[in-house]
């Protein structure tokens, strides 16, 4: 998990941490240069803004080297001490339930700010459509995939109708 202020930049999700390290170091990442994935990391999850902007998914695939998932939301999303324990729920329901629905069901929140929602969207990538669909639906903490053998589909789940600040609805 990755928590950073996030940016659409282009196309490209940038995120930047709150404080910056002491000396000439500057805390950015940007999507475009991420190679995501090891035998070690599999999913990977955005508590930032823009960082699964509907425009993006089209190029959110360049970033996955045997990577599985990447969780993240269109437009803006909050932080506050209310909103802790969803994170709590969905890493607890990613258990017994598909890690892209945990984290849609777990992070959806309506007029979060009035009249804006929190739009949580789940990215996976796989050698097939079949494939990738079947880590969307399927793939948990406790039922880990193989690593795709080939990064040839992507697909993206979202809640429709989900209206955020920032961006546009899905």
């Amino acid at each position: 998990m990755i928590a950073t202020h996030g940016a659409d930049s282009s196309g490209v999700w940038s995120g930047t941490m709150r404080v910056d390290e002491a000396g000439d170091g500057n805390c950015n990442i940007r999507r475009d240069e991420m190679q995501i994935g090891d035998s070690d990391l599999e999913f990977l999850h955005l508590s930032s803004c823009n960082s699964m902007d509907a425009n993006q998914w089209g190029s959110w695939w360049r970033a996955f080297s045997r990577a599985h998932q990447v969780d993240g939301f269109h437009g803006f999303m909050w932080i506050g001490n209310g909103l802790i324990s969803n994170y709590r729920n969905f890493a607890d329901d990613a258990f017994g339930g598909s890690i892209s629905s945990s984290w849609l069901d777990n992070h959806y929140v309506v007029n979060i700010s009035g009249s804006d929602d929190q739009c949580p969207v789940a990215y996976a990538v796989g050698s097939t459509q079949a494939d990738v669909v079947n880590r969307l639906l399927n793939e948990r903490y406790d039922n880990v995939f193989g690593d795709p053998a080939s990064v040839s589909w992507w697909a993206a789940t979202y809640v429709a109708g989900c209206d955020p600040a920032n961006e546009t609805a899905l």
